[in-house]
């Protein structure tokens, strides 16, 4: 890189690149600082309105213009502190607002992102050209924007560039396999994978690359631990073409399997504990063989419908509510029971009972266990309870 300009990194990390050195912001600026230092980047050299500034990070303070002359102020002097930055003037004071514009070339990764982006958002898929612009995209994105805070306006940016990093990718891979460019759709697919493991898309495209390249014991492989990892980790149910490209793998692969090859795989897999969690598609199949075994052996099964109640709509108090109804059902249950979770606020079990009694005292266990875990008794766990025989 040409030591004279200043690089700025804001995916996956917070640095600059200048005079040769790297420089971690983190370790420079407070928390504060960093966070503000970052909404002027963002602005891409544009004046940033102190009401704005003012609103983002001091709507409940007293005095919210000193709350943001005092922390411009104090972001001016660690930055001075920094010896390589102590002659480069970063934040310029205009009229009703703040640029951040360095007295040197400055090239940002966020900016080259939506520049090489708007090249290209309209096109609905990829070809030679396009694809230029899109594997800059992708090679630029390393993660999400540093943030340390959970303000709307970050998240809404954090989610904007994942977003079309992740739009970006899909199109692109589809051009890598449209053209039988297997070695860039592998490299961009398994960039992707790992970046955004609960994406089946990118895993979808990382198997076809290795299809497409004949290795077909790697695709198998892959596919069994991806799959699983979707299933079981992220509650994802697979979608037709994921489950037609098991059907490929299969028919291709011609490596052939001996008894004690497979019954050794099968004991080395590790069990888990309590009920077993699965995705919907799987719940469908143990439902269809739970009901012919009630018929031959005269069982009786029942369906749960383990729901939360709780107040308002914190997306993130919900989700920590989900994972401790998981956790109650999962530890509730024996290792035979099955579980999946229908949607927003719903848990769907299926188990065997011998008596409509034992089904409620179970459902009473598990809401039990729930209410142990939270604080705030208006928070719940509700269940519902059908015989499957009815």
């Amino acid at each position: 890189m040409n030591s004279s300009k200043m690089y700025i990194h804001l995916f996956d990390g917070f640095t600059i690149e200048y005079g040769g050195e790297v420089f971690n912001m983190r370790d420079y600026l407070s928390r504060q600082s960093l966070s503000l230092l970052e909404v002027l980047i963002l602005q891409d050299q544009n004046n940033v309105s102190r009401d704005f500034l003012m609103e983002l990070f001091w709507e409940n303070s007293d005095n919210p213009l000193s709350s943001l002359k005092f922390n411009i102020f104090r972001l001016r002097k660690l930055l001075k502190e920094i010896h390589t930055f102590q002659d480069i003037e970063f934040i310029h004071t205009e009229k009703g607002g703040y640029r951040f514009q360095p007295e040197v070339e400055t090239i940002d990764d966020t900016s080259l992102f939506e520049k090489e982006f708007a090249a290209i958002e309209k096109a609905a898929s990829y070809d030679d050209n396009t694809s230029v612009h899109a594997r800059i995209i992708i090679d630029l994105y390393d993660g999400g924007l540093y943030n340390d805070t959970e303000q709307l306006w970050f998240m809404q940016k954090v989610e904007y560039f994942r977003n079309v990093f992740l739009s970006v990718t899909d199109k692109l891979c589809a051009y890598y396999l449209r053209s039988a460019q297997y070695a860039e759709l592998k490299s961009i697919a398994l960039k992707a994978a790992t970046l955004e493991p609960s994406v089946e898309e990118n895993h979808f495209y990382y198997i076809q690359a290795l299809i497409s390249e004949g290795d077909y014991a790697a695709a198998y492989e892959y596919y069994q631990t991806s799959t699983r990892m979707l299933v079981s980790e992220y509650a994802i149910s697979l979608s037709e073409k994921m489950k037609e490209l098991y059907s490929d793998i299969i028919g291709n692969n011609e490596e052939k399997k001996n008894i004690e090859g497979i019954t050794s795989y099968y004991k080395s897999k590790e069990i888990s504990r309590g009920a077993l969690y699965c995705d919907n598609t799987a719940f469908d199949y143990i439902y269809e063989i739970s009901m012919r075994n009630a018929v031959r052996e005269n069982l009786r099964y029942f369906l749960f419908i383990f729901e939360i109640k709780a107040d308002g709509d914190d997306e993130k108090r919900l989700e920590k509510l989900l994972e401790k109804a998981k956790v109650s059902i999962q530890s509730s249950l024996r290792s035979g029971d099955v579980f999946t979770r229908l949607n927003r606020y719903q848990f769907l079990v299926l188990l065997p009972c011998r008596l409509e009694d034992d089904a409620y005292r179970i459902a009473q266990r598990v809401s039990s266990s729930f209410q142990g875990k939270v604080r705030n008794r208006k928070e719940r766990l509700h269940y519902y309870i059908q015989n499957t025989n009815q």
